[in-house]
């Protein structure tokens, strides 16, 4: 693949990226939406303190800036064949950021540490797109999100190794925290899971026993 070609992939894996991280409503939340501290776990106040003390910002940034620092080497010297030029790579990443925005009308990954979506009468319980597969597909999204961005960054051949950056320590620094941070929120996300199922459970009771018996993955098909 020519290395122009890479710049509409860098640009759509950074964009994915940036979208499944993004909260799917900008509406601010009643205090009667926020999760009380009595309905959380101590992995949920672990993922309530990530996402509040910048954890999300950070990812971002970590993948806008290395997408617009290699697009900026490609454009300046052509820079070559890298394992980042692979078209599945940005497929991951961009597959990641559909799915979970079509699992957007249920629980959303970023605004999860304070809805109290079990017990708010607006919402309704949704079984159809995503949702008669796994019941958690936002969490699916971020999974699959994830594993594209470490690839897209640290496989072989990657802009980030073809640069020597890492063996800088400050740029160690950066992308290893930016990586771990992003896995560790994906963990705590399946951790919250459990959660989720419980207030759904009390908000829709039999309707919720009955579609979950359909549906008995949480997140990956066939496994979990």
């Amino acid at each position: 693949m020519d290395a122009l070609a890479k710049i509409p992939l860098l640009l759509g894996a950074a964009v994915g990226t940036h979208v499944t991280l993004s909260a799917p409503q900008s509406t601010p939340l009643s205090e009667s939406e926020k999760l009380s501290e009595d309905q959380m776990r101590s992995t949920d106040r672990l993922l309530r303190g990530l996402i509040q003390t910048g954890g999300l910002s950070y990812i971002k940034l970590m993948s806008w800036s290395t997408v617009l620092v290699e697009i900026l080497a490609i454009l300046a010297t052509h820079y070559p064949r890298s394992f980042a030029d692979k078209p599945w790579t940005s497929f991951l990443v961009r597959s990641g950021s559909r799915v979970r925005l079509n699992g957007g009308s249920g629980l959303g990954l970023c605004s999860l540490y304070l809805r109290r979506t079990a017990q708010n009468a607006k919402h309704r319980l949704v079984t159809t797109g995503p949702y008669s597969i796994v019941r958690h597909p936002s969490y699916l999204g971020g999974w699959v999100t994830g594993i594209g961005i470490t690839l897209q960054i640290f496989g072989p051949g990657s802009w980030v190794r073809e640069s020597g950056m890492l063996k800088n320590t400050a740029g160690e620094v950066f992308l290893y925290a930016g990586v771990l941070q992003t896995w560790v929120l994906m963990l705590l996300a399946t951790f919250r899971t459990k959660t989720e199922d419980e207030m759904m459970k009390k908000r829709f009771g039999e309707e919720w026993v009955q579609w979950s018996s359909r549906v008995g993955y949480k997140i990956i098909p066939g496994l979990f």
